[in-house]
Parts: structure tokens; sequence; C-alpha cells
């Protein structure tokens, strides 16, 4: 596909597809711009609805691209977004709003990445790839900024712009956006549970990976960004709703270094250093400092660095599953745990966990054998990668089976 299309139509065609990821920024960042009084359980729900859809729609994702194609799943997952935010602003409809803001966000990230991946030629693609979580990156900015200018009229105007930039970028995606294939996405999960028990090879690297993802979000990860400026005014901010433009500002420019440092210094490296400056930040704000918005801002650039490095290492559908898990879990248990506990005793619990996640992090993770340079030679094609793996999957079920009749 890459050598149908010029350099110029790949990388506008790779802009323009992961431009989709702007919408769930937005929806990531929403709670922290609504401002109305409600319960703490009526809380958790609008934070958390839209994380419990992403759940869904991660494991619906692969059957629907492989039977509609990649940019039809994009087509939906950016109609879905609409139909929420159409709920959120129009009817009042909160969580069900988030619920089909957070199903879009859940299926949306897959279809980019396949897209990208054939659209671009390998030259390219190490490059193009990284415009996916600098999208996501600025979806956060661009609420937080709803946040503090339409501040007395939040919502509906909020909601309103937000569906329009959808409206526009739906338009783009099916003129400029190209179809690619179907198939070759949806694998089965079968054999890999299988063989879990089994092999060591298979079930430490998934139980690491999916471990340290679902302690990134148990530590606090998307509650400060799903929550900014509640937690700046719990911790004595005056101007809340500036400070999470400044913490989207840091998070977009995190997006935009990661890559370069991890090429720098490691992803090894690289997540050992946010995971240390992450856990600092967070017991630097549990034992009482005034310095909340400077410690948020360390927190989130840390963060983001150390969550791209470990995502580059090893990334499955599974393992974003797991992702989405432990983060509707964190938002759902946030404002309860938040009155019930107080600001820096929750804080000091993200820390422990926070220092547990570099703890694996410095004594288990192996860096991976892939340089830059070696992507930007070539990547092999999805079918070259996942044809012989499911060979190789296949022939050993099959020799477990005759030894098991034998």
């Amino acid at each position: 596909m890459a050598q149908q299309l010029s350099t110029s139509a790949q990388v506008t065609s790779c802009l323009v597809a992961s431009g989709g990821l702007l919408s769930s920024g937005m929806t990531v960042a929403f709670p922290s711009i609504y401002k109305e009084q409600r319960l703490p359980t009526e809380i958790s729900w609008l934070g958390s609805a839209s994380h419990f859809a992403m759940i869904g729609g991660s494991l619906l994702v692969g059957p629907l691209m492989d039977s509609f194609g990649r940019k039809i799943g994009l087509v939906l997952a950016l109609s879905f977004s609409m139909i929420g935010w159409s709920f959120i602003g129009g009817s009042g409809w909160l969580v069900p709003g988030r619920l089909m803001t957070g199903l879009s966000a859940g299926i949306v990230s897959a279809p980019v990445s396949v897209l990208v991946a054939e659209i671009s030629a390998p030259k390219l693609r190490a490059h193009l790839t990284v415009y996916k979580h600098t999208a996501f990156s600025l979806g956060l900015f661009i609420m937080y900024s709803f946040g503090l200018i339409f501040k007395p009229f939040a919502i509906l105007i909020v909601s309103d712009v937000t569906y329009q930039l959808l409206d526009a970028h739906l338009i783009s995606v099916v003129a400029w956006v190209p179809e690619t294939r179907r198939g070759l996405t949806n694998v089965s999960y079968g054999p890999f549970f299988a063989a879990l028990p089994r092999r060591k090879d298979v079930s430490r690297p998934f139980l690491l990976m999916a471990g340290l993802a679902s302690l990134k979000q148990l530590s606090g990860t998307t509650v400060v960004l799903s929550y900014a400026s509640q937690l700046l005014v719990a911790g004595g901010d005056t101007q809340a709703e500036l400070g999470a433009v400044y913490i989207g500002a840091v998070r977009l420019a995190a997006s935009l270094f990661a890559a370069p440092l991890a090429a720098r210094f490691g992803r090894r490296s690289l997540a050992s250093l946010g995971g240390y400056l992450s856990s600092l930040s967070l017991l630097v704000m549990a034992g009482g400092s005034s310095q909340s918005l400077a410690c948020l801002l360390v927190f989130v650039f840390s963060s983001a660095i150390s969550s791209s490095a470990i995502q580059a290492l090893v990334c499955t559908g599974l393992t974003t599953t797991a992702t989405y898990v432990s983060a509707f879990a964190a938002l759902h248990s946030h404002p309860w745990l938040l009155s019930s506990l107080g600001l820096h005793r929750l804080l000091g619990i993200y820390a422990t966990i926070a220092v547990i996640t570099t703890l694996i992090v410095i004594f288990f993770l192996h860096d991976t054998a892939v340089t830059v340079k070696e992507v930007e030679l070539g990547q092999p094609d999805a079918e070259e990668v996942i044809e012989p793996l499911k060979e190789e999957t296949k022939e050993m079920v099959a020799a477990d089976e005759v030894k098991q009749n034998c």
C-alpha cells in the first residue's frame, strides 16, 4: 500500500488517521472540567464510565476491522464519539454519553495503528507512529483549554464544539484516508491461553507487561489526567483551570520527547527514570507539599515518558485490555477514596504503588534488541510475522494433543 502513495500522501493520511486519538484525549480529560456538585457514587460513574466501555471496545475492535476494514473501523469509532458528545450536550445524558465516547476510545487506537503501519513506508513508519500519542495529548490539552475558556458554560459549549471538531475530522478521514485491507488482525486468543500455563517464554512476558500496565494505572496515571482541576483545588491551587492547561501542555511535550529520549537513553532506562520521578513527585505531594502544581507537572511528564517506554517494549491487545480494566478501577474508586481517606493519604497509596512499579521495572524488565534505526530500515509486513507465529502455535498445540492421546 505504501508503494502506491507519495511521501506527502503517506504523511497526510497518517496525520489525519492519527487525529482519531484527539477524541480519546478529550474523553479522558472531560471529568476535569465538570464542576457540578454530585454524590461520590455519581461522580465515580461519570469519571469511569468511559473506561468501562473502553474494555468492550478493545475486545470488539479486532473482529470489527477484520469484517469491515480499518477505515470503516475508524469511521465507526468517530461516529460513536459524535453520538456520545451529542448525548452529553444536547440531552444531558452524561453516563450514556460517556459510555459511547469510551466505546469509541476503546476502538479507535487499533485501526489508527494498523492504518499507519500499512500506509507508511518502513523508513517513515517509526516517525509516523508517534503522531497518535501526540494527538491523544493534544486532545487533553484542548479539553483543559475549553475548561478554562468556557468556564461559565463549559458543558454545553464544550460538547457542541467537540461535536463540530469530530464532524470535520470524520469528513477528512473519508476524504483523505485510504482503505488498506481486511483480515490479519483478529488472531485467536485460544492457543495463547492454552500455551500460557505451559510456556514460561509466553507467560512471563505477558504477566510482566500486563502487571506493569495495571500498576501504572493504579498509581494514578489516568486519575491525574481525568481529575486534574479537582486535584489542584484539593491541593490549595487557586487557579486550577489554568493549572490543568499547564498539565495538558506538559503531557503534550512528553509525547513529543518520549521517542527521542528512548532512542538516546534506551527504553528500559527511560522507564526506570520516569518511574523514579513519578514516585518522588507523588511522595512529595503526599507529604503535604504546597507545590502541588509543580509536583503534578513532574508526575505527568515522567509518567508519560515511562508509559511510552514500557509500551514500546511489549504491547498486546490483552495488555491494552488490562490497562483499561485497571484504569476503570482507579477512576471508579477515586472519588470515594478521596472523600474517605483525604488527599494526602490517597496520594500516599498512589506513591507506594508507583514505587513498587519502578522496582519491578528496574529488577525484572529487559530492554528490546530492536533499535530505532532497525525499525527505520524496514519492518516486516504483518503477515510475515503473524503467519509463522500462527503455524508455530498450531504445531505446539498439535504436539501436545498427540502426547495427551498417547
